[in-house]
């Protein structure tokens, strides 16, 4: 446990840089899952590479179209839309993905909510419209409705169930962790020796071809790196509340949701997660970022399978940095190793 005093603004972007097969990999970029996502792959031939990026991109469509809450034909919109206690067959894959989500929700003490949607769409944050704070009255009744507790799965059938009017899950912040996951696990099948995939900003590395590093990027001055953090066999996500944010009687809030309260967190900390798990990482970045930053930190350090690295920015702009017991600053200013 160590901590670092930076003079420099806040982290709030991770990068990726990737060395690997003077020839280059083949690389694919596409609008899915709402956001940009590259694909590079290694292998040992031309057919393999392509198999590998097509599957990596059905596995990422085939997670959209269950899981999407734009999508009217996604098991998670019947879910949401079903009465109150009504079993819903959403497959084995949605209660995978709730079951990690939920099992986040309990370890965070309900700081990462699945159930959060209702939060989220009376805040306008899925509207064309500028978002702005509820009224007080109704911004009581929708905590109502945002319960991880209330949510019951039957694994065996592939069904879950929302136990009280009006709730619906948002799957946002676990399921591109699940999707890179799944990706990779078919372009090794596919026949890739190694693999870097990027879903917005959530950042997945596999196999010997490749040797990536991913560097913490200060926002204030995007050509500047803070750290850089060499990857193999890991996935990289990072959450923050610094780019996306709204004022509020001249305070600024992000646009992630603390499902406890029903406010939006305060800008000035962010988490980067390590894991051999994506949808782990995805979701425990959010967890504690919520959390903040002396329970955040407790809360990575104390859970099995995750590195975590997180830096706060003071009133006096210089950035505290603390990693988890695994990661260990680099003698090097600015690097940390694995």
């Amino acid at each position: 446990m160590r901590t670092i005093l930076l003079t420099a603004a806040a982290l709030g972007l991770v990068f990726p840089a990737v060395a690997g097969d003077p020839s280059g990999p083949a690389e694919e970029v596409r609008y899915v899952m709402g956001t940009l996502a590259t694909v590079r792959t290694w292998a040992d031939d031309a057919v393999a590479e392509a198999r590998s990026l097509a599957v990596a991109f059905g596995a990422f469509d085939r997670v959209d179209s269950l899981m999407s809450t734009w999508r009217d034909d996604s098991a998670l919109a019947a879910l949401n839309r079903a009465p109150a206690g009504m079993w819903v067959a959403v497959g084995a894959e949605v209660c995978g993905v709730l079951t990690g989500a939920l099992a986040v929700a309990q370890a965070s003490d309900g700081a990462f909510d699945p159930t959060v949607l209702p939060l989220v769409e009376l805040w306008g944050f899925r509207s064309e419209g500028q978002a702005g704070r509820p009224d007080s009255t109704a911004l009581r009744a929708c905590l109502a409705q945002v319960d991880f507790r209330q949510v019951e799965l039957d694994t065996a059938g592939g069904r879950a169930r929302l136990l009280r009017p009006g709730m619906a899950v948002d799957l946002g912040g676990i399921a591109k962790g699940y999707a890179l996951d799944q990706a990779a696990a078919a372009m090794r099948a596919a026949g890739a020796t190694g693999g870097y995939l990027d879903l917005g900003g959530n950042i997945l590395v596999f196999g010997n071809q490749p040797s990536p590093c991913v560097g913490v990027v200060d926002p204030g001055n995007r050509e500047r790196v803070l750290a850089a953090i060499p990857v193999q066999d890991q996935s990289v996500a990072t959450s923050g509340q610094y780019e996306r944010y709204l004022v509020l009687d001249g305070e600024a809030y992000g646009h992630i949701l603390d499902p406890r309260t029903g406010w939006p967190i305060r800008p000035g900390f962010s988490v980067t997660v390590l894991s051999s798990s994506a949808m782990l990482a995805d979701a425990m970045a959010t967890a504690a970022v919520v959390l903040g930053p002396r329970a955040g930190w407790e809360f990575l350090e104390n859970t099995a399978g995750v590195e975590a690295l997180t830096l706060q920015e003071p009133p006096d702009a210089a950035v505290r940095w603390r990693t988890t017991s695994g990661l260990e600053p680099a003698p090097e200013p600015g690097a940390i190793p694995r």
